[in-house]
């Protein structure tokens, strides 16, 4: 997403050295994508399959304690650099390949919890069918597995990594410098949280969210040139993006038209509903008909590339049935929700921008929630759970590349659980967490947070 605006021409910080891999994919990056039978047969054929740091070959998923034990330490050892993992290509022979077809039903779901219950941080990987051309009840998996920002995993109490050929154990000095760079990672975003809230311009008990997208390995100055333009530049930024933002939850939170401001600032530049000079409050943050309840909604890019949102409707006031002039505060999730993939896609649209292309750290808090329930729960035929901690705070990061294919697994990873301790995860769950059909697939990672 451009903007119709000019990349910047900022010098980039020095790429990692590749790894050079046999035959396919040349760095540490796959090359190879097979989309159907045929790309895989022709591989095959051609002699080229080999088992290299970047790709691997499984006969089948199994069955077994062990066999689970075995998936879940190869897909923990592409995870700490990326890679492919292709089901149903049996090695015969050394570097001689058959391609043997198994039964899809089910595969994926196995490979997913797989993923999820035994490696640890969680692999939140989604494969890829390929079904046999001449009968679609079986067929391949293959299983792209992005170089995780949380990188090492575990399995059985083993950390894994990726030799040239085979996995490996990783060392305990790999295993501390890993752990050392995750933890920072972490910090850099629960940092920026902390500092958006500490500029909250209403310190008054309603309900809140407080939102971050930092580049993680970006020169400290990479979007100076973007934020130092013409005020225009903002207009155009925070709209780029809407027609991506699934329409229920569009439709269900505030939308960016109310951002009338364009406002330089010492670290950058904002889109806002607030006035300067400490980002007060003024008749244009008051919600119409509702007496005492304010809408800010702010979103700052900043010099760094750094990106940092307040949203202030996170609470809506209404009636509750059959105790006419009571009403109830409740929280509008939904908003929460829109505006995390909001968070995502600009953080996607500005790296196209500075030319970034490493690692995000995201981070969502909403603050003042006790007590609350779903805006739903007014509809509801069952009582909703009532939220019972002061606030929910999820932090994630993602590769450079990915933001948009994984869009809907990021905001998965920030928001699923605070629909779920509301219960209404399941409402949400096919507009807001998952790709629309023939999207790319998404390979996310688990995220560090607190709530219930």
């Amino acid at each position: 997403m451009r903007c119709g605006l000019k990349r910047a021409t900022h010098p980039r910080r020095p790429q990692r050295d590749s790894r050079r891999a046999s035959r396919v994919g040349h760095t540490r990056h796959v090359t190879w994508r097979p989309e159907s039978e045929a790309d895989i047969r022709a591989l095959i054929d051609s002699g080229d399959a080999v088992e290299s740091h970047v790709l691997d070959f499984k006969r089948e998923v199994g069955t077994s304690d062990r066999d689970r034990n075995e998936l879940a330490a190869d897909m923990a050892s592409f995870a700490l650099d990326g890679g492919s993992l292709v089901v149903g290509v049996d090695e015969t022979g050394k570097d001689i390949f058959t391609a043997v077809p198994i039964a899809l039903e089910g595969l994926v779901e196995r490979i997913e919890q797989i993923a999820a219950n035994r490696v640890r941080p969680p692999l939140d990987v989604r494969p890829r069918v390929i079904p046999s051309a001449d009968d679609p009840t079986v067929g391949y998996v293959v299983i792209d597995i992005a170089e995780s920002p949380l990188r090492p995993h575990m399995v059985g109490g083993r950390y894994y990594g990726r030799g040239e050929k085979t996995r490996r154990h990783l060392d305990d000095t790999e295993v501390v410098r890993l752990l050392t760079a995750r933890r920072s990672a972490e910090a850099l975003v629960a940092d920026a949280l902390e500092e958006e809230r500490a500029r909250n311009p209403q310190p008054i008990r309603h309900a809140r969210a407080v939102m971050a997208a930092v580049p993680l390995t970006a020169d400290p100055e990479a979007a100076r040139e973007f934020v130092r333009r013409n005020g225009d530049v903002m207009h155009a930024f925070v709209r780029s993006i809407e027609q991506g933002i699934p329409g229920p939850l569009r439709l269900s939170s505030d939308s960016p038209e109310i951002l009338g401001r364009n406002e330089t600032r010492s670290k950058g530049i904002a889109a806002t509903n607030l006035l300067g000079g400490g980002r007060q409050f003024d008749n244009q943050t008051k919600v119409p008909g509702m007496p005492g309840v304010w809408n800010p909604l702010d979103v700052e890019v900043q010099e760094s590339g750094s990106i940092r949102l307040l949203v202030g409707r996170v609470v809506e006031h209404r009636g509750i049935p059959n105790m006419p002039g009571r009403v109830e505060a409740l929280i509008r999730e939904a908003s929460v929700i829109a505006w995390a993939h909001r968070l995502v896609s600009y953080a996607d649209a500005l790296a196209a921008e500075i030319g970034y292309s490493g690692a995000w750290g995201f981070g969502v808090e909403v603050y003042h929630l006790r007590g609350l329930r779903s805006v739903h729960s007014v509809e509801a035929l069952h009582s909703l759970p009532v939220w019972d901690a002061d606030e929910y705070s999820r932090i994630t990061t993602a590769p450079g590349g990915t933001l948009e294919s994984d869009r809907f697994g990021i905001v998965d990873r920030l928001t699923s659980r605070l629909a779920a301790g509301l219960g209404v995860e399941t409402l949400w769950r096919a507009d807001a967490f998952t790709p629309p059909p023939g999207s790319a697939p998404s390979d996310g990672q688990a995220s560090a947070g607190s709530g219930p």
